[in-house]
């Protein structure tokens, strides 16, 4: 049975023949390679196991919500399989996809920025690993009202990671894991499934362009909760980051804020909506005009949250800093844009192979130069905004294109 149950389980998050593991792999790797051949590192400390724990928790806490999953859930529930194998199961691939896909590219870029400290970078992916698994048995007994042993769980385990040994983080980890796997054996996969609440009739919105983006942005929970993370990380990363590193890293983490998926493949999850834009006038002149300007809200964003966590872990941020703000937000907004209305993602089977797709780096890549130049001059400012003001001119008066 418990061959069966894993087997079903990886099938269904990694493809037949785990191809979808390779896939995952690459960015990893593309990644270290990267940031090792910039030869950028950090000579003081940096709290890897705690940055790659919490981010890791997060992360799992999304993937056990996510609706998709729930879905697939359903469907498995008509294998023969006794219920703890199931739940331990579920746990178990629930963890690995969340290792694979969110956490190790993460300890890479730590791996190569932080080289030499072995011990550390090992603790941190234990952690990261005992973290999901953690999540995944405190989600099932959040679920049967057993809350406090849960958050107890949690504050004993943040308090190894901030304050224990290398040793005593190993330790701590085997014991989380190991405390974790039990509880799993003792939950029932029904622990796992959230039901859909009923819901009344809808009524007819309105709000124009806008409108229709918070609708379609909050149709899915795991959209905002997305972008919740992309700022908590924009304001997380500087922090931990500019203790060691001062003001080398401010372009890169300015960069990274570009790094939005969910509102940047708005166009893509819609197919109808192309059809529509179609035959307007103008190829739609109006919604690309909206979509820029609430892709440039949500970066800039992002940006101001990660100059102020600069400013608390620095104390060095300018008014030269704060004028790349503006900029940054719309040449991330109206690349994002030319991209879903040029080059939208076709032939996706489910939301994830959206969100999980390698274009949503291209943005931060093309940011990054941009930032590297313009952080502390003034004169390449001036020239960003001239060639910004033409880009704009230009995307907004082109032709109905494919939107």
């Amino acid at each position: 049975m418990r061959p069966l149950t894993g087997k079903a389980l990886a099938r269904a998050f990694f493809g037949p023949r785990h191809r979808g593991m390779g896939k995952g792999l690459l960015v990893p790797v593309l990644l270290f390679a990267a940031v090792r051949g910039a030869q950028i590192t950090l000579p003081g400390p940096v709290e890897a196991a705690a940055l790659c724990t919490a981010f890791s928790a997060g992360a799992m806490v999304q993937t056990l919500g996510d609706r998709r999953h729930l879905e697939e859930l359903e469907e498995l529930f008509l294998l023969p399989m006794p219920d703890r194998w199931f739940a331990l199961s579920w746990g178990t691939v629930l963890a690995a996809h969340t290792l694979l896909t969110k956490t190790l590219p993460l300890w890479a870029l730590l791996a190569a920025l932080c080289p030499g400290r072995p011990g550390e970078l090992a603790a941190a992916l234990v952690w990261s690993a005992a973290a999901c698994w953690g999540c995944a048995a405190g989600y099932g007994l959040f679920r049967r009202g057993r809350w406090v042993p849960v958050l107890l769980w949690g504050a004993g385990a943040a308090a190894v990671v901030l304050l224990g040994s290398l040793p005593v983080q190993l330790a701590g980890a085997a014991v989380s894991a190991g405390v974790a796997g039990v509880c799993l054996c003792r939950l029932g996969p029904w622990e796992f499934q959230r039901l859909a609440p009923a819901r009344g009739p809808r009524r007819r919105r309105s709000g124009g362009v806008l409108g229709y983006l918070f609708r379609a942005l909050s149709a899915d929970r795991r959209s905002w909760l997305n972008t919740a993370g992309l700022w908590a990380g924009a304001c997380l990363l500087p922090l931990a980051l500019a203790p060691a590193s001062g003001r080398e890293l401010l372009p890169v983490s300015l960069a990274l804020c570009g790094l939005n998926t969910p509102a940047a493949t708005l166009f893509s999850r819609d197919p109808a909506l192309a059809q529509a834009l179609v035959v307007l006038p103008g190829g739609g002149r109006r919604f690309w005009r909206g979509y820029v300007g609430f892709l440039a809200a949500l970066y800039g964003a992002a940006l101001v949250l990660c100059l102020g966590a600069w400013q608390l872990a620095w104390g060095a941020v300018g008014l030269g800093d704060l004028a790349v703000v503006p900029l940054l937000a719309l040449q991330g907004a109206l690349l994002a844009a030319a991209l879903e209305r040029w080059c939208p993602l076709r032939g996706w089977k489910t939301e994830s192979d959206l969100w999980h797709h390698p274009r949503k780096y291209l943005v931060p890549l093309a940011l990054l130069p941009l930032a590297l130049a313009g952080v502390g001059r003034p004169v390449v400012l001036c020239l960003w905004a001239g060639a910004l003001a033409l880009q704009a001119a230009l995307f907004f008066r082109t032709g109905e294109g494919r939107g």
